[in-house]
């Protein structure tokens, strides 16, 4: 497992799921890598290389969530029977639009909101593995919602591993082979949330020698061994 789209297609095949999101599209390479079902996908911009909107919905993630929430796109009618009060749509999400922290994290929090029992969300760039990275073009501050958001969702269990500098969500179910779950140091987490004043240097090296603790790091064999 190399890429970003071996780790969504993994999961696909490992928990046979059927409905497939992704936020951010742009040239479509994961998106037209990943078998499934149903796949659908949000990018509010072309693609840069043929400049058409390829994406099936051509309009911003918040934009997606409200009408989702709101019922009022009919590609998902048949789910609109269901009695919650945000339809539970999408075994498997993946985010890969805006990188900025506060967008992530907002991606992230819709997408779980919309997310079936059982389900996955995939964030690619929350766990750059070099300083150059952090980067506004590259993964920017995406890790800092996804440490964030572990040290604060007990209903949930948070990994990074290192295929392309992937980390996924999913519900804390109570299962056995998540009892070695990783949390997060009263001490790293209260540093987390004062990064504001530190140089990129500094948040690199915050980062990197706490991987471990901010982002429930775990290797390949590791993660075979959790998920299969």
């Amino acid at each position: 497992m190399q890429y970003r789209y071996d780790l969504v297609q993994y999961f696909i095949d490992t928990y046979k799921y059927k409905n497939y999101l992704e936020i951010g599209y742009r040239r479509g390479d994961t998106f037209k890598r990943t078998k499934c079902k149903s796949k659908w996908s949000i990018d509010p911009n072309s693609n840069p290389d043929t400049g058409k909107h390829e994406a099936t919905f051509q309009m911003t993630s918040d934009k997606f969530f409200e009408k989702v929430s709101s019922r009022s796109l009919n590609h998902f009618r048949e789910w609109y029977t269901d009695a919650d009060e945000k339809p539970k749509i999408f075994d498997i999400i993946f985010i890969d639009g805006a990188h900025d922290k506060d967008s992530v994290r907002k991606d992230i929090l819709n997408s779980l909101d919309h997310l079936r029992k059982g389900g996955i969300v995939v964030c690619h760039d929350v766990c750059p593995l070099e300083k150059r990275l952090l980067d506004p073009d590259a993964c920017h501050n995406a890790w800092e919602a996804f440490a964030e958001l572990r040290s604060e969702r007990t209903d949930l269990l948070f990994y990074s591993i290192p295929v392309n500098h992937c980390g996924f969500i999913l519900l804390n179910d109570g299962s056995k082979k998540h009892s070695d779950y990783n949390t997060m140091p009263e001490d790293v987490k209260d540093s987390l949330f004062n990064l504001s004043s530190q140089n990129l240097s500094d948040r690199w090296k915050f980062l990197n020698s706490n991987r471990k603790d901010l982002l429930n790091y775990i290797d390949l064999e590791t993660f075979y061994n959790k998920f299969n």
